[in-house]
């Protein structure tokens, strides 16, 4: 394992990690020796965008564990597979070195109660990638790295070599979270979607709830720009929330009667209590963005029995999310780069994450991407 080389690329035995050890503390670029033989598939980073949970954790809004190499929708090269087992695709096809791929943010162990409960994501042998502590002898788990070595149960889908690498990025967290958000939401035919948040997963949730039948979509976000935005992505209407009876104009799409569905992105709590009103008798509510403490709701619960409210949390994805991800954004991209482009900001060399950071933390809303 000491050097790979595929496509005329030669990958040495050593690489770099950028390490994270808490808040305001300096980072560490780390070398990584690939030398050792390890029983994980191991992959060349081509790239990762900055998640708004990475965002969280480097300025201390969420906690997260340390030493810990963040990194959580990033793609890459298969570079070496394992001995023991096989890498193998979402859909069980051998995954072969060489092949361009992105892998979930949860590999999970398929036999436990929340694997069989159709919740893998909170698997009791779980492994996170991005997200766990870092030790020196073992391959990165986050994208911040030259290489990342995944382990078995990991879900994974290859990608076409064409597309975007930022936007194939996506499908790793923002696309396969707003994909899970959209099946727990029920079948979009014919409905009318409410999303809360004009961000990254906001724009991608008016497109894809469009995309999936949605007989209209509005977006509720405070920010021009991203209301702008939302509409090129197919929103019908973009609402600001500081409009007075602004929830009356979002059940005005359905006859007045409320949303059959709304996606909360943003966690905020203002934004989880105008949901719910903007809802219509027996539609469902999915909070997705509520990650990171935003403090205590007060609910009616006589508000949610006498309308026959669903309320659904979130929190990742399932596998066949990724893959509705992936489908999605290759499919959907192809047509209108122009708009995707205006989900990412500039591009940082792995050794200037401190600043990459700093840029996504003053910008948010559009992701930053770090080439390792």
């Amino acid at each position: 394992m000491s050097v790979f080389e595929i496509d005329s690329i030669v990958y040495e035995r050593w690489c770099r990690a950028a390490v994270f050890h808490g808040p305001g503390l300096p980072w560490e670029m780390a070398p990584i020796d690939l030398h050792t033989e390890r029983d994980e598939a191991v992959v060349s980073v081509e790239a990762c965008t900055l998640c708004s949970s990475d965002v969280h954790t480097v300025t201390g809004r969420r906690a997260g564990p340390v030493p810990s190499v963040l990194g959580h929708e990033a793609i890459g090269k298969v570079v070496s597979l394992p001995e023991s087992w096989t890498l193998v695709d979402v859909a069980g096809s051998p995954v072969s070195v060489g092949d361009r791929i992105v892998w979930g943010v949860a590999a999970h162990c398929g036999e436990c109660l929340f694997c069989r409960d159709g919740i893998p994501q909170k698997c009791v042998r779980l492994v996170k990638y991005g997200h766990g502590v870092h030790r020196p002898d073992q391959l990165p788990k986050g994208g911040l790295a030259g290489f990342v070595g995944l382990v078995q149960g990991t879900p994974v889908v290859v990608l076409d070599e064409a597309t975007d690498a930022r936007i194939a990025c996506l499908a790793a967290c923002a696309g396969a979270t707003v994909a899970a958000a959209l099946r727990l939401a029920g079948d979009m035919r014919g409905r009318h979607i409410a999303v809360f948040g004009g961000g990254v997963l906001g724009c991608i949730a008016c497109a894809m709830a469009r995309d999936y039948g949605a007989a209209s979509v509005a977006c509720v976000e405070p920010d021009s720009g991203r209301r702008e935005r939302a509409i090129a992505f197919g929103a019908d209407m973009a609402i600001d929330p500081a409009e007075p009876g602004f929830e009356e104009r979002l059940k005005s799409m359905n006859d007045g009667l409320g949303a059959d569905a709304c996606l909360e992105i943003t966690g905020a709590n203002a934004a989880f209590e105008a949901a719910l009103k903007s809802l219509r008798t027996g539609g469902t509510l999915v909070l997705v963005g509520a990650v990171y403490p935003a403090g205590p709701v007060a609910i009616s619960q006589e508000y949610i029995v006498r309308r026959m409210l669903t309320i659904r949390g979130l929190h990742n994805y399932a596998p066949v999310d990724l893959a509705s991800a992936v489908n999605f954004l290759q499919n959907r991209s192809k047509f209108e780069p122009a708009i995707w482009a205006d989900l990412f900001g500039p591009e940082f060399p792995l050794d200037e994450v401190a600043a990459a950071f700093a840029w996504a933390a003053e910008n948010p809303g559009v992701r930053a991407v770090v080439r390792p």
